[in-house]
C-alpha cells in the first residue's frame, strides 16, 4: 500500500512523500535538475561527490563516516546523470525508521538535519571550497571519466550519442570532460554550488511509512535564505539529419562495438510513450526479443545485441559487441529485424512475453526505496500528475499490435558508430 503526496516548499522546489509500510528504512533524496550546458557540466558533475565527502562540521570523509556510524549506520549516496536535456544531481541518505531505533531517538530528524547541512553548509575557505578535499574529488572525477573510457561498451554508446546529438545538450557527457575538470578551481566550484541552489529545479523525495512534514519544513527554512531564480528546463525532441551519419573510431580493442542510433517522433510522459516502450523491448529487450533471438542466437553474429529506448529524448540505441569481420553483417541483420517489426511480423507470444517482462520490471520498483524515490522524482519534469509503476503497467498491458507497429514506423536510422581495432578496416 502506498500513498503519494506532494507539497511546494519554495520557488521551483517541492517535496514528494511516498508513504509505504513495507520498508524498515527511510530514504531521503534531494534531486537537482539543471540545464545540461557545456560550460557548466563539469563543475556540476563534481558537486554531489564534493558535498557528500565532507562538510562544515566534518573536515574529511573519515569524520563524516564516524557521524554516519553514530546514526546507526546511515548511508549517503550521490550520483550525476542526464535526463533529456537536463543534468541531474542526486544526494540522498538512508537510515532505519524511528520505530526500530533502540534508544527511541528521532533518528530520521537527525539524518535529515545532516543531509540538509551537507547541502547548505559545505566545507569552504572564504568563497571557495576547501582545497585538500577539492583536489581529492577532482582526482576521483578524472578517474570516473577514465573508467567510462575503459568500459568500451559504455564508451561506444556515449560516443554514438555525441555524434547523433552533436550541437544538442543531450550530446554532452553528464560527468563532464577531462580538460574542464583539470582546469576547475575551488572558487569556480563554489560558484557552481551557489548557482545550483539558486537556479535548479529541486525535488525532495522521502520514502517512509510516516508523514514527512518535519523534513520538508527543515528544507523550507534553508531555501528561504536562498535567492531563488529557477531555470527553465529544456526537453527538445531530437531532430534527425537528412542522411544517416556514420563515424568510425580506432582503438586498441580486441572486440568491435557497433552502435546504431535511431530517432523517433514519439516523446513525452508515461501516458504518451508506452507503445514505444513495448516496441523497444520487443525489438531488443530480453531473450524473447527479435535482436537477441535472431541476430545473436540464430545467426551468431555478435556477443550481445540489445536496444534501449530513451523516450524522453526521442532516440533509441542498438548496441552490439562484434568481431570486426562481422560488422556489416550485424548492421544489415539489425535493419532486417527492424523491417520485420515495422511490418508487424512478430508473434503474439513474443508480444505477450515483452509485456510480461516490462510489467515485472515495473513491479520490482516497489521492492526498493531508492527506485521508488527516483521514479517519482524524475517525473517532476515531464508529468504534472505522475503515473505510478502500477498504472504504467496497466497501460502497457493494453498496448495492441497495431500500436507497436505504428511506433515502429515512426522510427528511422539516424547514426551509425563503429569502434574498431587499430588494424581493422
Amino acid at each position: 500500500m502506498q500513498n503519494i503526496t506532494t507539497k511546494p516548499i519554495a520557488a521551483g522546489v517541492d517535496g514528494c512523500t511516498v508513504q509505504v509500510d513495507k520498508f524498515k528504512s527511510v530514504r531521503m533524496s534531494v534531486t537537482f535538475y539543471l540545464p545540461l550546458e557545456e560550460h557548466r557540466a563539469s563543475a556540476n558533475a563534481l558537486l554531489p561527490f564534493m558535498l557528500t565527502g565532507c562538510g562544515a562540521g566534518f573536515a574529511d570523509t573519515r569524520a563524516l563516516n564516524r557521524r554516519l556510524a553514530e546514526l546507526y549506520g546511515a548511508g549517503l549516496s550521490c550520483s550525476c546523470d542526464k535526463l533529456a536535456d537536463s543534468q541531474v544531481l542526486r544526494i540522498g541518505i538512508e537510515c532505519i525508521g524511528n520505530k526500530y531505533v533502540p534508544d527511541g531517538s528521532d533518528l530520521v530528524a537527525q539524518c535529515a538535519s545532516l543531509l540538509c547541512s551537507l547541502i547548505f553548509d559545505p566545507l569552504t575557505e572564504g568563497d571557495a571550497f576547501e582545497s585538500r578535499n577539492f583536489e581529492r574529488e577532482k582526482r576521483l572525477a578524472l578517474e570516473r571519466i577514465d573508467g567510462e573510457i575503459n568500459d568500451k561498451r559504455r564508451y561506444a554508446r556515449g560516443r554514438c550519442e555525441a555524434e547523433m546529438c552533436a550541437g544538442e545538450p543531450y550530446g554532452l557527457p553528464a560527468i563532464g570532460n577531462r580538460a574542464d575538470i583539470e582546469a576547475l578551481t575551488p572558487a569556480e566550484l563554489y560558484t557552481a554550488w551557489r548557482l545550483m541552489l539558486q537556479t535548479a529545479i529541486v525535488r525532495i523525495s522521502v520514502v517512509s511509512d510516516e508523514p514527512s512534514d518535519g523534513i520538508f519544513n527543515l528544507f523550507a527554512q534553508r531555501f528561504a535564505d536562498v535567492d531563488r531564480n529557477p531555470a527553465a528546463l529544456g526537453c527538445s525532441t531530437h531532430r534527425p539529419s537528412a542522411e544517416v551519419r556514420r563515424a568510425d573510431e580506432h582503438m586498441a580493442v580486441n572486440q568491435g562495438k557497433l552502435v546504431m542510433g535511431f530517432s523517433f517522433g514519439m516523446t513525452g510522459g508515461d501516458s504518451e510513450s508506452y507503445p514505444m516502450m513495448v516496441f523497444g523491448d520487443l525489438f531488443g529487450g530480453g531473450p524473447y526479443s527479435r535482436l537477441f533471438s535472431n541476430v545473436r542466437e540464430k545467426e551468431s553474429l555478435c556477443y550481445y545485441c540489445s536496444a534501449a529506448v530513451n523516450r524522453r529524448k526521442g532516440v533509441m540505441l542498438v548496441d552490439s559487441g562484434v568481431e570486426f569481420d562481422n560488422m556489416q553483417r550485424t548492421h544489415d541483420a539489425v535493419l532486417e529485424q527492424f523491417e520485420i517489426m515495422k511490418q508487424g511480423q512478430f508473434t503474439d507470444d513474443e508480444l505477450r512475453s515483452s509485456k510480461l517482462s516490462l510489467c515485472d520490471s515495473l513491479r520490482s520498483v516497489y521492492d526498493n526505496g531508492g527506485a521508488l524515490s527516483r521514479w517519482y522524482a524524475d517525473r517532476v519534469i515531464f508529468d504534472k500528475e505522475p503515473l505510478s509503476p502500477e498504472q504504467v503497467g496497466r497501460l502497457i498491458e493494453s498496448v495492441t499490435r497495431e500500436q507497436v507497429v505504428e511506433a515502429a514506423k515512426s522510427v528511422r536510422l539516424d547514426t551509425v558508430y563503429r569502434l574498431l581495432g587499430e588494424e581493422a578496416e
